[in-house]
C-alpha cells in the first residue's frame, strides 16, 4: 500500500510540474500579446512612452514555476531512493502548488505523502522525532 501511495504522489508531482509548465507557457503568450498591444499603442502616440510601462516577459511568477519544475525532477529522483529530504521537498512543492491551477493535484499529492505508512518511513530516515 505504501508503494502505491508513493507512486501516486510521484504521478501528482509530475502532473503539478506539467500544470506549472502549461501555466508558464500561457502567461508568456499573454505577456507577449500585451507587449505587442502596448508597443502598438506607443507607436501611434509616442508621448505615451514615458507613462506606459512595457511588461517584462519573465517575472517572479515565471521564475517560481521554473524552480518548481526543476525541484520536481530532483524530488522524484530521490523519493524513489527513499531520501528523507525528498519527502520534505515533495510536501513543499505541493504546498507551493496549492495556490495555482494544480490545486486538486497538490491536495491529492499531500494526502499521499502524508499517509501514515509513507510518513513514518521518511521520518525514520530523517531521524526526526514527531
Amino acid at each position: 500500500m505504501k508503494e502505491k501511495k508513493l507512486n501516486h504522489a510521484i504521478k501528482c508531482l509530475l502532473a503539478a510540474a506539467g500544470i506549472q509548465i502549461l501555466t508558464l507557457a500561457y502567461s508568456v503568450v499573454m505577456i507577449l500579446d500585451a507587449r505587442a498591444q502596448i508597443l502598438d499603442m506607443i507607436s501611434k502616440d509616442p508621448t505615451l512612452y514615458a507613462t506606459v510601462k512595457v511588461p517584462s516577459i519573465f517575472d517572479a511568477s515565471a521564475l517560481m514555476a521554473a524552480l518548481i519544475v526543476v525541484a520536481v525532477y530532483f524530488v522524484i529522483h530521490d523519493l524513489r531512493k527513499g531520501k528523507g529530504w525528498a519527502w520534505v521537498g515533495g510536501i513543499t512543492v505541493f504546498a507551493l502548488s496549492l495556490m495555482t491551477f494544480a490545486f486538486p493535484v497538490a491536495i491529492y499529492g499531500l494526502i499521499c505523502l502524508l499517509d501514515e505508512r509513507v510518513r513514518t518511513e521518511y521520518i525514520a530516515e530523517l531521524d526526526v522525532a514527531i
